[in-house]
């Protein structure tokens, strides 16, 4: 009798790897290449294609690089070129001593609630004051923003200035003031904006200092600004611009022709 040799020892699927391990280590680049993996004593070779990624995506550390380049690139400009004075009515506006509490927020919102039940398309003024807004802008709506210590003031020549320290910049300290345009649904344009390179405000949360700050472009505020837009549109347009000189002092109020949607 002619002994039968042992059938060969079919290689395994190269498109699927069975493994059963206390232990596997895995290395290299693992998309859509044949990679070694070690299994105790043992390799095995198989296509590992589905593998999780830890940490920030490549565009997001790509944003991230070319913001922070443009706030060095800026901040060395203001050295070599003696500073740049920031914001002083801003600063001056946000340190006005207003009452920003839960109550006050809430006031906000029930105010909002109230145009959400009129008509859409229905014509009429608002009002509200400083502290209903910054309120808001505190307790309400920053929180979900990523905005903490969030301030809202008015200034004398009817422009808005947004202040806190925001998770979109690391939790630096941001300075953004803002026209408020009509017909459209992007309220609030920013005119100017600046970062608190130094957060000196964070040492003491009742004061908005005014050293540390280096200008900012736009973008870098812009998605803020665009989610404090995205939250107010959704419930008026603004028709006609506020009258200026409301904001001149403490206890300042917003007046506005609106268009509830």
């Amino acid at each position: 009798m002619t002994d039968t040799p042992p059938p060969a020892e079919q290689p395994p699927d190269r498109g699927e790897v069975d493994i059963h391990a206390a232990e596997v280590n895995i290395g290299g680049d693992v998309v859509g290449r044949d990679k070694i993996i070690s299994v105790g004593d043992d390799l095995i070779q198989g296509n590992v294609t589905n593998i999780t990624q830890i940490g920030l995506a490549p565009e997001a550390v790509r944003r991230l690089i070319i913001t922070v380049g443009v706030l060095v690139a800026v901040t060395a400009a203001c050295f070599f070129t003696g500073g740049i004075l920031i914001g002083g009515a801003a600063i001056a506006a946000l340190n006005r001593p207003i009452d920003s509490n839960p109550g006050s927020s809430v006031e906000f919102q029930q105010g909002l609630d109230e145009i959400a039940a009129r008509p859409a398309g229905q014509e009429f003024r608002i009002s509200f004051t400083e502290e209903q807004f910054s309120s808001y802008l505190r307790f309400g709506l920053g929180p979900r923003l990523g905005l903490s210590n969030g301030r809202a003031r008015i200034l004398p020549d009817g422009r808005v200035v947004f202040y806190g320290s925001w998770s979109g910049l690391a939790g630096l300290p941001v300075m953004v003031t803002c026209s408020i345009q009509t017909g459209t649904d992007q309220i609030f344009k920013i005119d100017s904006a600046a970062v608190q390179i130094i957060p000196l405000s964070l040492l003491n949360l009742n004061t908005v200092s005014n050293v540390g700050w280096t200008p900012a472009p736009a973008f870098v505020t812009q998605p803020l600004v665009d989610e404090i837009n995205a939250q107010l549109s959704q419930y008026f347009n603004v028709t006609q611009p506020p009258m200026p000189g409301a904001g001149g002092a403490a206890g300042g109020f917003f007046d506005l022709q609106v268009r509830a949607k």
